[in-house]
């Protein structure tokens, strides 16, 4: 079952989004604070953690830095953080790639695009819409 790390210190949230994650058969841990996530995240890891930036004891982005340190999880931020800034920097912290890495990553973690001439997929006009409707079959032409 995946294990979710819940870090939020809003009781409303944290039990919203619990019972959520629980319907859809998600395994669920909580956390209030940065510690206390902290030391969950150590006892049982999580495969995914969702993560508000304002918490009481610590700020989310030295808590990003913090599990970055010790394991590769994959960060949800779920915050209420007003401003752009405070939301992009977060993604930011996790430890870029070392320079000359045969990796295909862009340093966010992410795989680069593809370039458009390596695009695998079809071009659109070759590939079925999904909402036209099927053409007939056709039938073979009439022996003369």
């Amino acid at each position: 079952m995946t294990r979710v790390l819940v870090v939020e210190d809003d009781p409303r949230i944290v039990r919203a989004l619990t019972l959520s994650l629980k319907a859809r058969m998600y395994e669920v841990g909580t956390a209030s604070d940065g510690a206390t996530a902290l030391r969950s995240a150590a006892a049982h890891p999580p495969d995914v953690v969702l993560l508000d930036l304002g918490l009481p004891d610590t700020d989310g982005i030295d808590l990003i830095r913090a599990m970055r340190g010790r394991a590769r999880v994959p960060i949800l931020v779920v915050s209420a953080r007003r401003t752009s800034l405070e939301k992009v920097a977060a993604p930011a912290c996790p430890t870029r790639p070392r320079r000359g890495s045969s990796s295909r990553s862009n340093g966010t973690g992410m795989p680069r695009a593809a370039p458009e001439s390596a695009s695998a997929s079809p071009s659109p006009a070759a590939s079925p819409k999904p909402w036209a409707a099927p053409s007939p079959p056709r039938t073979p032409p009439a022996a003369a």
